[in-house]
Parts: C-alpha cells; sequence; structure tokens
C-alpha cells in the first residue's frame, strides 16, 4: 500500500502594526475624553442647580424674617426709611431692628443668623436688603412705582450673590394691615387663639393655638 506524505502548511500569524495601535489609542482617548467632558458638566451642572437652591433658600429665610416684622415702628418714630436711634443692624444688635423698614441697606457676608453667627458653608456669600415707598401708579394698570411718601406699601427686595456668580432675588410687598400690626379702631369680635380636642384609640388629643394679632387689653 503506498501511502502518501502530507505536508502541513502553516500560516503565519499576523501581529498588530503600530499604525493599528496609534489609531486605537486615538479613538479611545477621543472617547474618554467626550466621557469625561460629559461627567464634568453634569457635575457643574448639578453644582449650578445646588447653588441656585440655596441662594433661593438665603434670600426667603431672610425675606421671611423681615416680613414678621411691623410695617412701622412700634415706638411710632417717624420715617424716613431706615433704622431709628440706637438700631444700627450690627450683628451684636440685629435683633434690635423691629420694623420693616430698618433693614434698608442692611448687608453681610457671609450670611449670618439672628443673633449674628454666621451660618456654616456659606463663605464668599452675600445677602443684602433694600426697601423703599412705592405707591400705585395712578394709570388703572395696578403697577407700583417708588415713591416719596408713605402709601401704605413698601417694597422689600433681598438679593443674594455667591462666590461663583449665581444670584437671585426676592421681593415682597407689605402693608401696615398684616397679621403683625395694630388693631382697627372699631368694636368687633376678636378670635384670640383655636382649640381642638380629639379622641384616637380611647386617648384624647388636644392642640391649641394663639393668634399673632392678639389684641391688648
Amino acid at each position: 500500500m503506498k501511502t502518501r506524505n502530507a505536508r502541513c502548511s502553516r500560516r503565519p500569524h499576523r501581529g498588530v502594526t503600530l499604525v493599528e495601535v496609534v489609531a486605537s489609542t486615538a479613538i479611545v482617548g477621543v472617547v474618554l475624553s467626550a466621557a469625561l467632558t460629559t461627567l464634568g458638566m453634569a457635575v457643574s451642572t448639578q453644582r449650578a442647580a445646588a447653588s441656585r437652591v440655596e441662594a433661593h433658600a438665603l434670600a426667603e429665610s431672610l425675606l421671611n424674617e423681615i416680613l414678621a416684622q411691623p410695617y412701622e415702628d412700634p415706638d411710632g418714630a417717624p420715617l424716613p426709611i431706615g433704622v431709628e436711634s440706637g438700631e444700627d443692624g450690627s450683628p451684636a444688635d440685629r435683633l434690635s431692628l423691629d420694623d420693616v423698614d430698618d433693614f434698608d441697606g442692611w448687608s453681610r457676608s457671609p450670611p449670618e443668623d439672628a443673633s449674628g453667627a454666621a451660618l456654616a458653608g456659606f463663605a464668599g456669600w452675600t445677602r443684602s436688603v433694600s426697601v423703599e415707598l412705592v405707591g400705585v401708579e395712578p394709570d388703572g394698570a395696578g403697577r407700583l412705582r417708588a415713591s416719596g411718601s408713605d402709601n401704605g406699601l413698601k417694597r422689600v427686595i433681598v438679593s443674594v450673590s455667591g462666590p461663583s456668580g449665581e444670584s437671585t432675588l426676592a421681593t415682597a410687598i407689605c402693608s401696615p394691615h398684616g397679621a403683625h400690626e395694630a388693631a382697627p379702631a372699631f368694636d368687633c369680635v376678636w378670635v384670640t387663639g383655636l382649640a381642638a380636642s380629639i379622641r384616637a384609640a380611647g386617648q384624647p388629643l388636644e392642640r391649641t393655638a394663639s393668634t399673632v394679632n392678639e389684641p391688648s387689653e
């Protein structure tokens, strides 16, 4: 029997060329750069959104504090707008500000609480306040404009700016007819408190609350 020797042929292994390595590296670099850019933009957007929320919270908290004050000075001090004698709004005396327009021109950096202590985490931030007398435009459109006399309206503007350029404004209009003002000069029925009592699972639950405009005797 005749046999035939079969010769095995081997194909040479083809290696990766330098051009392919360079091209692959370039593609990976482009993709990685795009991914890092997208991630950086997402982080920046998140920080900017967080800063806007913080700025809004700072403005609203101070605006609410101001609006909790009476429209006019409780001691009957006349205009102009601004602090009266013995009220300078300094960190030690901020609690002496006892009406809305005492806060006109007030500014602090960093922001402080009512006792004058700096708020943690807000280095480089600034809160400022302006208060002005306003009146209704005579054209009947109901627009407000700055006024040199007291028409029973004051505009309070709280501005907040951050170290990265973020800023916001909070504005409110107040009048002498708010909850913290004097009682009207006529006879009426006063509500000085509210109380509620319910029973749950055999146990009585009671809640009481007093009004902020309780008349003096």
